[in-house]
Parts: C-alpha cells; sequence; structure tokens
C-alpha cells in the first residue's frame, strides 16, 4: 500500500464545524492520489466514511429505543449497502441482495433478507440524504 498523506477537514454539515478544536474532523485524501480501487475497497471506505458521518452527528441517525432488540447490521452497514445498490445499478432489492451475499458476504457479518432490507431502509431516507452534503469537496489544481 502507498503511503498518502491525509489532510484534516471539518464536517460541514455539522453544527459545530468551524468553531476551534470541538467541531469533528475527518480524514480526505489529496485529490492527486491515484485511486485503485475494486469493489471491497470501495465498499469498505464507503462504510468507514459513513460510520465516521454518523457517528460525527448521531442526531443524524434514526431514532432507536434505549431498550429493546439491538439491530444485527449497523446502520452504516445498511446505509453503505443501499449506496452500492445505487452505485452498482441494481433496480431489484432481491438481485442487489442475492448479489450482496455472493460477493460482499465477507464484507459484512450479516445481510438481511429482503423484508427486513425494506423495513429499515425507509427509516434511513432523510441519513441518505444528508451524507452527500458531507462529501469532500475537490480541491482546484
Amino acid at each position: 500500500m502507498r503511503d498518502v498523506k491525509a489532510q484534516l477537514t471539518r464536517c460541514p454539515a455539522h453544527p459545530a464545524a468551524g468553531e476551534g478544536d470541538s467541531a469533528p474532523v475527518a480524514l480526505l485524501a489529496p485529490a492527486e492520489t491515484p485511486v485503485d480501487a475494486d469493489l471491497d475497497t470501495l465498499a469498505t471506505a464507503l462504510y468507514v466514511r459513513t460510520d465516521d458521518l454518523l457517528k460525527c452527528c448521531p442526531e443524524r441517525a434514526p431514532w432507536r429505543p434505549a431498550v429493546g432488540i439491538t439491530p444485527r447490521l449497523s446502520d452504516a452497514e445498511l446505509l453503505t449497502l443501499a449506496v452500492m445498490q445505487a452505485l452498482l445499478g441494481f433496480v431489484s432489492e432481491a438481485r442487489w441482495l442475492r448479489y450482496a451475499r455472493k460477493s460482499l458476504g465477507g464484507l459484512f457479518p450479516y445481510l438481511p433478507g429482503q423484508p427486513g432490507y425494506n423495513k429499515r431502509l425507509p427509516k434511513l431516507a432523510a441519513s441518505m440524504g444528508w451524507l452527500p452534503s458531507c462529501s469532500p469537496r475537490t480541491r482546484p489544481a
């Protein structure tokens, strides 16, 4: 793996952004870094970024009761699956979940069935709409 310097940037959608050291930061690779990505690398990077942003701004995650059954699939994992489905052009959720089990099964400890996927995904719609606003901005050359 190549050593790459990372630059620190503030989460632009977070209310504390730009207010001193208390604002959360995210690591971003410089724009001139060559990218060699396969599907596993893309899924891993997307999961890490999504998980960091949901931890940075927990108020953006859907409400969950303090007592009850903890989901086997985290919100970040579910969002990663949904974004990967869109990026890879899968329209059918059943086909996507079959493909994910076959190709990405090693990356996710648990993959839900189609009913569970359909039940939780609408609750994450607001989070999914918010994530692009926190994506890294490209630097001018």
